[in-house]
């Protein structure tokens, strides 16, 4: 049983304990600065301002209970409908307060997808983060990712999709467009997606939790943006991963095709040719943007070129990020990021300095489809001339 029976009470615990609280503190900010005071008198006055502020954050998170209770109480009564974001920003609530997420209101279940009511998946988390995983968190994510638009993203356990299917007429056409034929014999028709541990964090102030649940929310998918982004971005642009992630990198997959050219210019362009009929069309970039000034700026010096399109100056369309140590063409929809279980949360805390900690954990795995579908661009330095006393050793 409550031991408040309105908001009203309540109110006036917290107003009555605010006074106290300002006052405490005044009491040991003044003792502090008082160098006669004696340190004993002065912790002691500390620790009696930190057990009312205590009392007083958990009267607030109680009020703030209350209120979402009785919202949704007359939400319902009314007739209205909870919004899913109004739905997660309170399952977040309650999970981060360290509350019971099972007593959350039937609506909040309906809006996040959390039913049957007596299901043992109900209120924990591993319902609840699918729908918003790929239509929330991932799809907009902070920092700029600028390959998420264009890559494939599904959420299916033990996923294995086939590569092409395509048939050679005869062997002039074998000879022609032979990377993806000679990398399905040696591939296979299939692709088969792992399982590899995909684990978020986002920290969040405690002064969040006495905020509305939308602000709760959009604080939380902002770090969780934030860190699926890097950690997808790692793994793509990783010039050193580790041997399990390594057919993730870009860099790293042995069967992209690298071509060369004697200037970033020539090199792309080059890349982009060199794709077969099937991908060049829908191929795009990705490089870095300190790369890309530089190729402006070596192409007769135009200035005015600055304020073009990548795709009228290389052919190409063109994403930036600074990670693209070196530039990738392709189409990437043959860059497939699977999602293989439900994702589900953790969730702990750092007193000290008055954070929560909200872990999301998937499973996860990005595969390149077909190795055919991307070049590497690589600048090759041209070989220097020999000299005349280099000459004369080499004939001697």
């Amino acid at each position: 049983m409550a031991i408040f029976k309105t908001m009203a009470a309540i109110d006036e615990a917290i107003q009555d304990l605010q006074g106290s609280v300002t006052s405490l503190r005044d009491s040991a900010v003044k003792l502090a600065s008082d160098k006669s005071s004696n340190m004993e008198d002065v912790r002691r006055a500390k620790a009696a301002y930190d057990d009312a502020k205590g009392r007083l954050d958990m009267l607030q998170d109680e009020r703030a209970r209350m209120a979402d209770e009785a919202a949704f109480k007359l939400r319902k009564d009314s007739g209205g409908a909870m919004s899913k974001r109004e739905a997660a920003g309170l399952f977040y609530r309650t999970a981060l307060s360290g509350g019971d997420t099972r007593s959350l209101p039937q609506m909040a279940y309906q809006q996040l997808g959390m039913i049957p009511e007596n299901n043992d998946d109900q209120g924990n988390g591993s319902v609840l983060v699918p729908t918003t995983l790929s239509n929330e968190l991932l799809l907009a994510p902070r920092p700029v990712h600028p390959l998420r638009s264009k890559m494939t993203v599904t959420a299916i356990p033990n996923l294995r999709i086939p590569r092409m299917s395509f048939t050679v007429p005869d062997d002039d056409f074998l000879a022609a467009d032979g990377l993806s034929a000679k990398e399905m014999q040696m591939r296979g028709e299939l692709v088969s997606f792992g399982a590899n541990e995909y684990r978020l964090k986002a920290r969040v102030a405690e002064s969040v939790l006495r905020t509305t649940n939308l602000n709760i929310e959009a604080a939380i998918n902002q770090e969780l943006d934030a860190a699926a982004t890097r950690k997808e971005m790692k793994c793509l642009f990783a010039t050193s991963p580790t041997t399990a992630l390594k057919h993730m990198s870009l860099y790293q997959a042995n069967g992209i095709t690298e071509v060369s050219g004697a200037d970033m210019y020539e090199a792309i362009t080059s890349a982009w040719a060199a794709l077969e009929d099937e991908y060049r069309d829908s191929a795009s970039g990705v490089m870095r943007f300190s790369d890309y000034v530089k190729l402006i700026r070596s192409l007769a010096g135009d200035a005015s070129l600055f304020a073009a399109q990548p795709k009228s100056i290389l052919g190409v369309d063109m994403a930036f990020t600074e990670q693209a140590v070196q530039p990738v063409i392709g189409d990437w929809r043959y860059l497939h990021l699977n999602f293989a279980c439900p994702a589900w949360y953790d969730t702990d805390k750092d007193p000290d300095k008055g954070l929560r900690m909200f872990y999301l954990n998937s499973l996860y795995d990005i595969q390149i489809k077909m190795f055919a579908a991307f070049r590497r661009a690589k600048v090759t330095l041209p070989t220097p001339p020999q000299t005349e006393t280099e000459n004369e050793t080499g004939k001697s």
